[in-house]
């Protein structure tokens, strides 16, 4: 499919060559405003119109995206793609391990989704630790009681260990009936 970015052609008066042009947009996102650089339109030098291409407008949605993302302190589409290959999974690898759905991280990396919270502290924490990418493949689908049972704990530093066994995992209320038969 041919890019829109290579349509040059006026739509409005079909005699003007369009000319690429950038401007600043200022929104309000959560009562506040958000100020949106290198948004993208075209001008026609003829007929003064001022079409937005369809290629312009998927970046243009990136870029608010990541305006809300950096302004609620969360990973930019970007940094998601950088953190992503750095642990060295695909974006379909990365939707079936960390969830979010079949098609989560093309969303995050485009800017039509923003991640959750959760998502984000996650891949923030993996991140600083991409050592537990292995770690998270291997306790998905477990209960917290077997994740607990069954860690190799000398995987760990020893704070680490002794603040996991601060917490006591087998006193969890939701749980303590059937953990407290385990200890």
């Amino acid at each position: 499919m041919k890019s829109t970015d290579a349509i040059r052609t006026c739509p409005m008066c079909e005699e003007g060559q369009l000319e690429p042009r950038m401007h600043t947009a200022t929104i309000r996102h959560n009562g506040e405003p958000l100020v949106i650089e290198g948004m993208e339109y075209c001008e026609c030098p003829v007929c003064g119109a001022d079409p937005v291409l369809v290629d312009q407008i998927s970046r243009n949605e990136c870029r608010l995206a990541d305006a809300k993302r950096s302004a609620m302190g969360m990973l930019t589409s970007d940094e998601i793609r950088l953190i992503r290959s750095m642990l060295g999974v695909t974006q379909r690898e990365a939707s079936e391990l960390f969830g979010g759905g079949a098609n989560s991280f093309s969303k995050y990396e485009r800017g039509a989704t923003l991640q959750s919270s959760a998502m984000d502290m996650l891949l923030k924490l993996l991140a600083l630790r991409p050592d537990l990418l292995g770690l998270a493949g291997r306790l998905k689908g477990k209960s917290l009681e077997e994740c607990y049972l069954q860690y190799d704990w000398s995987e760990v530093s020893s704070s680490v260990v002794a603040a996991s066994i601060d917490m006591d995992v087998r006193r969890l209320p939701h749980q303590e009936s059937v953990w407290s038969d385990a200890a």
